[in-house]
């Protein structure tokens, strides 16, 4: 049906809706009309339509139907024009079938009439009222016999006023004369057994014409022979016109005779021949009047297999399609009676005979001229298995050869087997599996079977109930072979069919059905599933985003010693891969998980390997991507990813489970650097101090503020080198080992003073783990203040040891490895004990004046005090401090007394804070007089000094370095040394005198 609607349209153009079912062919605005032309196939139809405008106007309408029209593709060509004046013109078109219906529609912008186009037919004129603001629509038709130019035409209108003409040609349905199919399961000679489904031009096979499987469809017609052929009982009519020959021919060719007809009319000329002499270059042949016309086209460059032919006679040409596409035509056309199928009709039953010699299906002569896309439709449908018009013909079962189910199974599988395994294979790669025909109990083969059928891959991973031919019908498809294996009695109901599936499944079945096409009376799928993997992993890379994190910012694979990316062991990182298969494609079915495996250890030299956890896979489109892969060592390794549960359906059924077999594999990647996550530093001894800084001394029990004290036993503590998760990482050794130490002692008590400890010594164990070891000459001491004395007090001094690694500091992402967990030394939380006591006092050392004879040695008072808070007071508990002879200055010589006159004596250690022994060697008669002693306790000394016994010399005092012994003697500082003035000459007698007073 043709719906034409038309508008009076006012300042905008006024947009028509369609109601459901229509297709709009084409719409055009002519100023004051709008008008726009629908189709619709007829089916059951209402008593009307309405369609729908955007504003309030006047309009037009008509429908007119026509039959037998191509139904798939109505509209062959249209046009459309507008205009203004009285004549209203459609433009021509060119059509491209013959017989196409012309359909000119009209429609003029007030309330008028018209005049048909010259040689159309009117089939409607209608006005509405309301004059200049009406509207008037017309149709008309005529029927154009050639494909070609229809010239424009052109309606009257009775106003000179605004207009539009289109113009439609409608292509005509194929007629249908004749249609063999050859699907008899037999032929014997007697007429009319070769059936036309039309049901008027049955046919009789001749000279053993017979059918067989499989053909395009179901059956096929055996014309493999010169001297067989079809005889229509009653001629099929191809006198006049147009005629179509739609047919399905296999090659290759067989006969040896020159000349191959398809097809003949009596008496009047072959529809279409083929010369083997010219590689089977195609021609027509007339006899009346006699005319042989060569085509350019060649059968002979055709793939063996089954191709379909269209061959259209039309206007004097006779036109070549074959797999739906035109190939060659001629200036030649075949007309008269068809009356041979299969042969010539000059030499029909003769040892001259030119039979068509190949197989032919499929057969359908029409009355008309096919157009391309009738051509294609036929091409298409057949191809499927299907009739020429879409629909599934009923299965023709032949007595003797209906298999009741089908296996497949490995070509290796024993003869006469009915079952059997099939094991893993690989996407995108070819293999072959044996089909077999089962008899009716499927109890053995069907030798006997011969046949086409179809064959299926499905996806079983699914599971669920077998049906009774072993399949299950939620079980998609994954792919169809694209040509139908055919059974040969030489089979003996086994063949073997080759295979590609290029995509991954996890389990797959054969699925077996016959007939090929229709609907199949037998189906059987494979009683053994198996596993179509990747080949391999392919573009496997190794990433993080930096030392402690997953990501793809850089690259994991070093394998130096120093330098370049590094990673921390236990600490997640990304590792992506690609299932490809034997083409080098992804497979995006492919969701596995593979396992990572250490194939060998790089560095160090020796190292042993660690654990390599790919952690948690997400796959998408056949790639799998972790961000929580670990490595649980140091240093480098080579890797491989290795999937060997995705063909688990095959674990038992001899596939063997190695890469070659039923595993998905990686090659080998070489991957680091990684290094260690941590330190942790732990002690291991228990560390003292001595007390006063002498071991020699038995009886001590402080230390002064601002002595230097050491240790009697030396911190010492382990190192471990650390994964994330804790684990100790024994490859951090070797050229890896590069852990550098720190330390910080601390004290609530005091501050002190660390200027005399030295880095700790680190020492590798080989296997991840050190010693980190404190010097046995280090020197500690509390700062002791110059301006204010400091009570007493008890130490509490505590020590961390750590180590860290800064080697890797230098590419970005990296970072310095730092312990987690020092060592902490610091006794049961009151501090490193001290061997001998942690009393530690603010001290210092006084000297007193001294007078007496210069016949006797003159004693010298020095005491050590300290500072209890309040005053300095003895210091009884010193019984260790050691002055020598050296560190005593000697000068400001008085009276008659000169250097080394006298001299200094002392030993020992003072003794209850005292010293008992100290002294200047008497200087004889005559020798009266002062000198001044200064102890020179800093780091530095002044001055000379004589040293007992006389006689002697003068010589340079040393340095007793006990500035923590100086006092304040003047001034505000407690940096001073002690001094004192020793007078001979002057002696104690009896105290009766009223007053002394002493010059110094």
């Amino acid at each position: 049906m043709l719906a034409q609607v038309s508008v009076h349209s006012g300042s905008t153009a006024t947009t028509i809706s369609a109601p459901s079912g229509w297709t709009l062919i084409v719409a055009d605005n002519g100023g004051a009309v709008v008008q726009a032309l629908y189709y619709k196939v007829a089916g059951v139809e209402p008593v009307s339509y309405s369609w729908g405008f955007s504003s309030s106007q006047r309009a037009a309408a008509g429908i007119i139907a026509y039959r037998g029209v191509d139904s798939t593709a109505p509209i062959d060509v249209f046009s459309t024009h507008t205009g203004n004046g009285t004549s209203v013109l459609a433009k021509a078109v060119t059509t491209t079938v013959s017989d196409a219906q012309l359909v000119g529609f009209y429609t003029t912008a007030d309330a008028s009439s018209f005049l048909a186009p010259a040689g159309m037919t009117e089939q409607y004129d209608v006005a509405t009222a309301a004059g200049p603001n009406g509207i008037t629509i017309e149709a008309a038709d005529a029927t154009q016999a050639s494909a070609g130019n229809s010239s424009n035409k052109t309606a009257t209108s009775s106003s000179s006023v605004n207009n539009i003409g289109q113009l439609i040609a409608l292509k005509l349905a194929a007629v249908l004369l004749a249609d063999y199919h050859f699907d008899e399961c037999s032929y014997s000679g007697v007429g009319n057994e070769v059936i036309d489904s039309t049901g008027t031009y049955n046919a009789q096979a001749k000279n053993g014409l017979n059918t067989s499987t499989p053909g395009q469809v179901q059956r096929y017609g055996n014309f493999n022979s010169y001297s067989t052929w079809a005889q229509p009982s009653t001629s099929i009519p191809l006198t006049a016109g147009d005629w179509s020959l739609s047919v399905w021919f296999q090659t290759p060719f067989i006969s040896t005779q020159r000349y191959h007809v398809l097809a003949s009319t009596s008496g009047n000329g072959d529809l279409l021949y083929l010369d083997r002499n010219n590689n089977y270059q195609w021609g027509v042949f007339t006899y009346s009047p006699t005319n042989d016309v060569s085509g350019n086209f060649q059968f002979g460059t055709l793939a063996n297999g089954w191709h379909h032919l269209a061959l259209i006679g039309q206007a004097g040409k006779s036109y070549l399609y074959i797999d739906g596409s035109l190939r060659d035509q001629v200036n030649l056309q075949t007309n008269g009676n068809l009356a041979y199928i299969g042969t010539s009709y000059d030499y029909v039953n003769t040892s001259a005979a030119q039979g068509f010699g190949a197989p032919l299906d499929e057969m359908r002569v029409y009355a008309n001229a096919l157009n391309a896309t009738q051509i294609s439709t036929i091409y298409n449908n057949q191809l499927a298995g299907l009739n020429a018009d879409g629909s599934t013909r009923p299965v023709v079962i032949c007595s003797g050869s209906q298999p009741g189910g089908f296996n497949a199974y490995e070509t290796s599988t024993a003869s006469g087997a009915i079952t059997g395994v099939i094991q893993t294979k690989v996407a995108g790669s070819p293999f072959n599996l044996d089909l077999i025909a089962l008899n009716t109990t499927k109890s053995a083969l069907l030798t006997t079977f011969t046949g086409a059928v179809k064959v299926e891959l499905l996806d079983a991973s699914s599971g669920g109930v077998l049906d009774s031919n072993g399949c299950n019908a939620s079980w998609a498809t994954i792919q169809t072979l694209p040509t139908n294996p055919t059974y040969a009695a030489a089979d003996n109901g086994r063949k073997t069919v080759a295979f590609q599936e290029n995509n991954a499944w996890r389990n797959v079945r054969v699925r077996i059905s016959y007939p090929a096409s229709g609907s199949p009376t037998t189906i059987g799928c494979s009683t053994d599933n198996f596993a179509i993997r990747p080949a391999s992993f392919s573009n496997v890379s190794v990433s993080d985003a930096n030392w402690g994190a997953s990501g793809t910012a850089r690259t994991l694979y070093n394998t130096a010693v120093s330098g370049g990316n590094v990673h921390k062991a236990g600490q997640p990182f990304t590792v992506n891969a690609t299932a490809v298969n034997g083409l080098g494609n992804t497979t995006s079915n492919y969701t596995g998980t593979p396992a990572a495996s250490v194939t060998a250890c790089l560095l160090p030299t020796g190292c042993t390997a660690g654990a390599f956890s790919p952690g948690s896979w997400n796959a998408a489109s056949g790639s799998v991507t972790s961000n929580t892969a670990i490595y649980s060592e140091v240093g480098a390794f080579t890797m491989r990813l290795v999937d060997s549960g995705f063909a688990s359906v095959d674990a038992n059924d001899g596939t063997p489970q190695t890469c070659a077999g039923g595993y998905v594999c990686s090659g080998a990647l070489n991957v680091g650097r990684f290094v260690p996550d941590h330190f942790s530093v732990t002690g291991s001894n228990t560390p003292s101090f001595k007390t006063f800084n002498d071991t020699v001394c038995t009886s001590r029990s402080f230390t002064y503020i601002g002595q230097g004290f050491g240790y009697i036993t030396a911190p010492q503590a382990l190192i471990t080198a650390q994964n994330a998760a804790g684990a100790t990482t024994q490859n951090y050794t070797g050229s890896l080992w590069r852990p550098a130490a720190a330390y910080a002692y601390s004290s609530p008590s005091g501050t002190l003073d660390t200027g005399l400890a030295t880095l700790p010594t680190i020492t590798s164990n080989n296997d991840g783990t050190g010693s980190e070891n404190v010097n046995s000459t280090d020197l500690l001491a509390y700062v002791r203040s110059l301006t204010t004395p400091q009570a007493p007090f008890n130490a509490n001094i505590s020590l961390n040891l750590s180590v860290t690694d800064a080697s890797e500091v230098g590419v970005a992402g990296n970072g310095t490895i730092n312990t987690t967990t020092p060592a902490i030394f610091n006794g049961t939380g009151s501090g490193i004990a001290f061997d001998s006591g942690n009393l530690f006092r603010y001290g210092r050392l006084r000297l007193s004046n001294a007078f007496g004879s210069e016949l006797l040695d003159l004693p010298i008072p020095a005491e050590a005090q300290y500072w209890n808070g309040t005053v300095f007071v003895t210091n009884a508990a010193d019984n260790c401090t050691i002055i020598t002879a050296t560190n005593i200055a000697m000068g400001n010589y008085l009276t008659n007394l000169s250097a080394c006159e006298t001299a200094v004596s002392v030993s020992g250690r003072l003794s209850g804070g005292k010293s008992s022994n100290l002294k200047l060697v008497k200087p004889g008669a005559g020798n009266n007089g002062s000198v001044d002693l200064t102890v020179n306790l800093g780091a530095s000394a002044t001055g000379p000094t004589c040293v007992a016994p006389l006689p002697t010399t003068q010589q340079a005092v040393t340095a007793a370095n006990q500035s923590y012994l100086q006092g304040k003697w003047s001034g505000t500082n407690y940096n001073q040394n002690p001094h004192g003035r020793a007078t001979f000459g002057i002696y104690k007698n009896a105290n009766d005198f009223i007053y002394i007073r002493e010059m110094y």
